[in-house]
């Protein structure tokens, strides 16, 4: 039951905030917005773009993305530090400015294991942890901090 190959830990989900950017600029896919219906305000903007999430409220426009379905399709595979870097070089091509003053909202760092077992085979011999509390919610084993200031999750699951 031991894994038959493991990848190296890479990016799951990243998440960055611009202040001030001019959202309509971006031409987004599926937009959709909210406004005030006294001033005709738009109050929230959302949609997509090159596979990137795009919100837009209050003077901050956030970016969401999965840097592995953006760079190969799909979400089983790891990309290396220097595919992870290419793909923010072209990201900023795409839209058109740097994001390098950003601010990170979310990351999740993460490793692809590939077993022969169903990963729900592996969760009894995945215990208990004094540093984290163990839940199991349907096929995805939770390892949480409690009490603390530097909150932490460790998921297990199926990705297929």
């Amino acid at each position: 039951m031991l894994p038959n190959n493991c990848s190296i830990i890479g990016i799951d989900k990243l998440a960055f905030t611009i202040s001030d950017f001019d959202i309509e600029r971006l031409q987004l896919e599926e937009k959709k917005l909210w406004v005030k219906d006294e001033t005709r305000e738009v109050t929230y903007c959302k949609g997509e773009i090159y596979g990137i999430q795009v919100s837009s409220r209050g003077g901050y426009t956030s970016f969401e993305l999965n840097p592995a379905k953006l760079f190969y399709g799909d979400n089983f595979s790891t990309l290396n530090f220097s595919d992870f870097a290419g793909l923010i070089e072209d990201i900023e091509i795409q839209l058109g400015f740097s994001i390098k003053q950003a601010v990170v909202r979310k990351i999740h760092i993460q490793t692809t294991i590939k077993v022969d077992v169903s990963p729900k085979n592996y969760f009894e011999i995945l215990g208990n942890s004094r540093n984290y509390s163990r839940a199991l919610f349907k096929s995805t084993l939770y390892y949480d901090t409690e009490g603390q200031k530097k909150y932490k999750t460790n998921l297990f699951y199926d990705k297929k």
